[in-house]
């Protein structure tokens, strides 16, 4: 069988592999193929076809708190808005439910308040910083002097 054939092949069945494979395993996503189009293809070839469609099943541990900490922010940007919005990692839709425990599992409390610092002036941190350290310093040289 011919390169551009089998190209063709994979064209034609590429909705029905890429909505499978989101919702089972790759090798049921083969068999059920197999079983109703007559479609053969390898482990290898349906590993290669889905990294060539950008299709990915979950999100890397690695990448996850970024991933989740970005979708935390936007959330609230658009609740703030007013705005409703539906979550979809990777072609993988969440409920609000589900987002909020990945965001729970996902995002730490240092992270939160980092985004809370960035999006302060730097003007008011200083004053802040400022104002501690004179009320710290007049406390201490008012107890202990």
């Amino acid at each position: 069988m011919s390169q551009s054939v089998r190209d063709n092949q994979w064209a034609e069945y590429k909705n029905e592999i890429t909505s499978l494979y989101r919702k089972y395993a790759l090798h049921d996503v083969m068999q059920q193929l197999s079983e109703k189009h007559g479609f053969h293809g390898s482990k290898n070839d349906y590993v290669k076809r889905l990294r060539l469609w950008g299709v990915k099943k979950n999100v890397k541990k690695n990448h996850a708190a970024g991933t989740w900490n970005y979708i935390d922010q936007q959330l609230k940007k658009r609740s703030l808005a007013g705005k409703k919005s539906n979550v979809s990692v990777n072609g993988k839709h969440y409920s609000n439910r589900r987002a909020q425990k990945e965001i729970l599992r996902n995002v730490t409390q240092r992270d939160i308040f980092k985004r809370a610092c960035e999006s302060l002036p730097r003007s008011f941190l200083f004053f802040f910083f400022f104002f501690f350290l004179f009320f710290f310093s007049f406390f201490f040289f008012f107890f202990f002097f």
